[in-house]
């Protein structure tokens, strides 16, 4: 047997930007017999995707050992790390001999390994759903929540208020998810599923980066509690983002005084 310490990435202090070396701590370990089942996950803890993959996998008992990307040194173009996924980008899994990209892909792949019926159905029609909704996350709501919203304000410093037709692409796609949740507990029924894991972080992100308070969205707001309630590695997956934004929000606002203090400096 041996033990696999998971690291999971964010500052100590919100005034250790998201890069710096005081921003892993050690979360918890898990044990294993075997090598072979464990699976290595790659990836940053503010990707939605990774952020859905660590959700399954502390939520469940799946074997696992997460690796930092730092996508903040662009560590995804690495040599060491296209040896993992030649496509650079992140979430990955390396399972034995076998590499696997794509978040949805990797959450039906976990499920179907350790046979998570619950989290993914193995009745037909059920199964659909849960695909429909992965699916549907693609062009439905990430292009424009990450795209539109999340890299401009949080990675440039946009201000929200010029991002007026990102936000309505945004309410638009949200209208689809407020509207499901009308009938369901979750948005395949009424237990959590990989729908909801891969889906949520696209609009908690929202909420903790301010870029969106919900208001006319009651069912979203209630399935974020039930979700809180039942997914049990659903609060310190948040907390993990809640201080890397810390961290961003410090980094700005000490560039911001920089620039004031220059401003201010007398012309020779």
């Amino acid at each position: 047997r041996f033990s696999v310490q998971l690291f999971l990435s964010y500052p100590a202090h919100p005034a250790h930007p998201p890069t710096s070396p005081q921003r892993f701590r050690k979360v918890f370990s898990i044990s294993s017999s075997t090598m072979a089942s464990t699976i290595q996950v790659y990836g940053h803890p503010l990707s939605q995707p990774v952020r859905s993959i660590n959700l399954f996998v502390t939520s469940t008992d799946i074997p696992f050992e997460f690796h930092m990307v730092d996508l903040m040194k662009a560590e995804q173009k690495s040599e060491a790390y296209l040896k993992v996924n030649p496509r650079g980008k992140v979430p990955a899994i390396v399972d034995g001999d076998f590499n696997l990209s794509e978040g949805a892909a990797i959450l039906v792949y976990l499920a179907n390994k350790f046979e998570k019926t619950t989290w993914y159905p193995s009745e037909l029609k059920a199964q659909a759903r849960v695909n429909e909704w992965m699916h549907w996350n693609h062009s439905g709501l990430r292009k424009f929540t990450s795209g539109g919203l999340m890299f401009p304000c949080a990675v440039q410093g946009k201000p929200l208020s010029e991002l007026a037709d990102a936000v309505a692409a945004v309410d638009a796609a949200l209208v689809s998810v407020e509207s499901a949740l009308a009938s369901s507990k979750f948005l395949v029924g009424e237990k959590p599923t990989l729908a909801d894991l891969f889906i949520v972080p696209e609009i908690d992100q929202l909420l903790l980066f301010s870029l969106h308070k919900l208001e006319q969205f009651p069912n979203i707001h209630r399935w974020l509690a039930d979700i809180a309630k039942e997914v049990s590695g659903y609060s310190a997956n948040v907390e993990q983002v809640k201080v890397i934004v810390a961290g961003f929000q410090a980094q700005r606002a000490a560039a911001a005084a920089a620039a004031a203090a220059a401003a201010a400096e007398p012309k020779a």
